[in-house]
C-alpha cells in the first residue's frame, strides 16, 4: 500500500491590508520577525542576531524597546512610499511623553 501524504508545513502567516508600497520582501521579513521574537523569548541572542543581521540587509530597522520596526529604503528615502503592513515609518520624532503634572 502506497504511505499517507504528509502533513502541511507550520500555519500561520499573517494577513493584513497590502499597501501600494509594500516591499516584494515582506512576507520574508514578517517571517523573520516572528522567528526573532520567538528566539529571544527562548533567549537564543546569538540565534536572534543573526537574523537581525538578516533583517538589516533588507533594509529592516527595528527598535526592541517599542517592539516596533520598519523598512528603510536605501538612500534614506524622503518616506514619500507608504509603510508597509505592521511597519511603522522609519526616523521622525519619538512619540511625545505624556505631560507630568507638578
Amino acid at each position: 500500500g502506497g504511505g499517507g501524504g504528509g502533513g502541511g508545513g507550520p500555519g500561520g502567516g499573517h494577513s493584513g491590508g497590502h499597501g501600494g508600497g509594500d516591499d516584494p520582501n515582506l512576507p520574508r521579513i514578517l517571517e523573520l520577525l516572528e522567528r526573532r521574537d520567538e528566539l529571544r523569548s527562548r533567549r537564543e541572542w546569538a540565534e536572534a542576531d543573526r537574523l537581525k543581521e538578516e533583517l538589516f540587509a533588507l533594509n529592516v530597522r527595528m527598535d526592541d524597546r517599542n517592539k516596533t520596526w520598519c523598512i528603510k529604503p536605501p538612500g534614506g528615502g524622503d518616506g514619500s512610499s507608504a509603510p508597509s503592513a505592521g511597519a511603522h515609518p522609519c526616523g521622525g520624532a519619538p512619540p511625545a511623553a505624556p505631560p507630568r503634572r507638578p
